[in-house]
């Protein structure tokens, strides 16, 4: 059994599709299959189920799949406990939130440190564990990971200059009531923000749009679309003249704020520069909060 092969497997059974796991190491697709085939018979077992429809992983290969991804994870780790005396290497990164301090504190990592390099997913369905990192506002999964508070910040509502509501200074939550919400994905934090906020009006959101996007949020609210629930600090760059921000009236102390963490998996180890990294994104993100 070589380590190739189980790399091979592993992507294989986290896609079933040979096809995405040869692009991804390139390779022919015939190799992927003669691999995990070769990998089949010294196990004595099929690891998938074949159709014409393609692959799916079937329970052995379930079996093998849960203690060889976490024997990767183990390797890698130890490759990195070798490794940690140079600040060098790939740190791998899950931004649900902050993207524009996250930058910034890349920016002035990579500054520091030329050797490093990142990887980055906005994805909220991602498999968080292969992550070194995460920067996120949902504070609903923190099981098994070490939590690193670096920001909290006020939650406003984001509106058009030609709005209503707009000569008001502080907006009553029940006046939303009727409005269409330009809304964040419903796995993010700042979704069930939103849905907290409208339970103090005892109403749910009307959803107008739903976009992954911060930019394009605001695009729609510019344009009046509809209006949004947004962190005051973090989004800062996406504000303009176009944009009205007020505070809420009726709302719980507690749903004023958005916390913001980072999160690291306790199983997994931490090299020097992704501690390193953190230290950055915090003091980046105090620096940024005093302007």
């Amino acid at each position: 059994m070589e380590l190739l092969q189980l790399v091979y497997f592993c992507h294989a059974a986290e896609t079933e599709n040979f096809a995405k796991t040869a692009r991804e190491y390139r390779v022919p697709a015939a190799g992927i299959s003669q691999s995990i085939k070769r990998l089949e018979n010294e196990i004595g077992a099929s690891l998938f189920d074949r159709s014409a429809n393609g692959v799916k992983l079937n329970e052995r290969g379930r079996i093998l799949y849960k203690n060889a991804s976490s024997a990767l994870l183990m390797l890698e780790d130890a490759k990195k406990k070798i490794r940690d005396e140079e600040i060098s290497g790939n740190i791998r990164l899950l931004v649900e939130t902050n993207r524009y301090i996250v930058n910034e504190a890349i920016r002035a990592f990579r500054e520091k440190y030329k050797s490093i390099s990142f990887s980055i997913s906005y994805e909220l369905n991602n498999d968080r564990d292969k992550y070194d990192l995460i920067i996120t506002d949902n504070v609903s999964f923190k099981k098994r990971y070490k939590s690193y508070p670096f920001l909290k910040e006020r939650i406003l509502l984001a509106l058009p200059p030609n709005h209503p509501l707009a000569k008001e200074e502080r907006v009553h939550v029940s006046k939303l009531e009727d409005e269409p919400f330009i809304i964040s994905d419903p796995q993010s934090g700042l979704f069930t923000i939103t849905r907290r906020i409208c339970s103090c009006g005892q109403f749910e959101p009307k959803i107008g749009i739903t976009a992954n996007d911060p930019d394009s949020l605001m695009q729609y609210v510019k344009t009046g679309l509809g209006v949004a629930i947004v962190p005051e600090f973090s989004w800062h760059p996406l504000f303009s003249e176009n944009i009205l921000l007020k505070e809420l009236d009726g709302v719980k102390d507690e749903y004023k704020t958005r916390p913001s963490l980072i999160l690291c998996h306790t199983e997994k180890y931490a090299s020097r520069a992704t501690r390193l990294f953190i230290d950055e994104l915090t003091k980046t993100a105090e620096q940024l909060s005093l302007f």
